[in-house]
């Protein structure tokens, strides 16, 4: 015999209210932004933080606190591992904390730095190749930057008494931004070893010194790249960079000057 047993009004309404509770829950995951991924890129004088999300944030200012740390609120947001520490111990970053707080569905951001480092965040909107993001710009400190300019400037000053020719050589693209890519070929790749290339067939000659605006797999703002050109005072600046095209029957190279 199969037993049914009748909702008494009691149950009706517990069973509501779960209900009711569930699809609340639901519908506030879709209307938080989310963190989806984080991310970190160095080079030898700046390094990136990059919170990618899925909608634009609300972020508060960031607070120094007691500890010597920054700390900065995004507002209706979620992270699925509602907690992870980066300890990175590395010249920009010695640790960064990402926690979700149950509280008031916000997600707390913070993160220490080495004395002297210089940190700036700024929230980016969404464009064609990237989503909603959060970038914490790290730059190392101004008197080790002074030291290093007054050191390139000491040599430039020799170079320029013997009458070598300075040429910067600029790999398009780095990091985060790949550039273009197609049969397996990505474009940041293909001209740091182009950049590489073209350093040691200069190298070989006496009457040049070749400089790379990067050496590594790091992105430089455009306006940097020119400043390394002019800080160096180059007698040439190249900059390299490869286009995709859907004609293979096209082909050559573009030369803007």
């Amino acid at each position: 015999m199969i037993k049914i047993e009748l909702l008494t009004k009691k149950n009706v309404l517990i069973l509501l209210f779960v209900c009711f509770s569930v699809i609340n829950t639901l519908c506030l995951a879709e209307t938080n932004t989310r963190i989806t991924d984080i991310r970190f890129w160095q080079s030898p004088e700046e390094a990136q933080i990059v919170l990618d999300l899925t909608k634009p944030p609300k972020v508060t200012e960031v607070n120094l606190i007691k500890d010597g740390s920054l700390n900065f609120n995004i507002k209706n947001c979620s992270f699925r591992p509602g907690r992870q520490r980066y300890p990175l111990q590395n010249p920009f970053l010695e640790v960064l904390t990402v926690q979700e707080a149950d509280k008031d569905m916000s997600v707390n951001v913070n993160f220490k730095t080495p004395a002297g480092v210089q940190a700036k965040t700024y929230v980016l909107p969404a464009n064609e190749r990237k989503g909603d993001r959060i970038v914490i710009f790290l730059r190392e400190p101004a008197a080790k930057q002074k030291q290093k300019r007054d050191a390139e400037l000491a040599e430039v000053k020799q170079l320029k008494s013997e009458n070598v020719k300075i040429v910067v050589i600029d790999p398009g693209h780095g990091g985060e931004d790949p550039g273009t890519s197609g049969n397996g070929i990505v474009e940041k790749n293909h001209v740091m070893a182009m950049g590489k290339l073209v350093k040691a067939y200069f190298d070989r000659d006496t009457r040049f010194k070749a400089v790379l605006t990067r050496d590594g797999d790091y992105i430089i703002p455009l306006d940097r790249r020119r400043q390394i050109a002019e800080h160096l005072g180059a007698d040439a600046f190249v900059s390299l960079h490869i286009n995709y095209n859907h004609t293979k029957s096209i082909r050559g190279t573009e030369v803007y000057y």
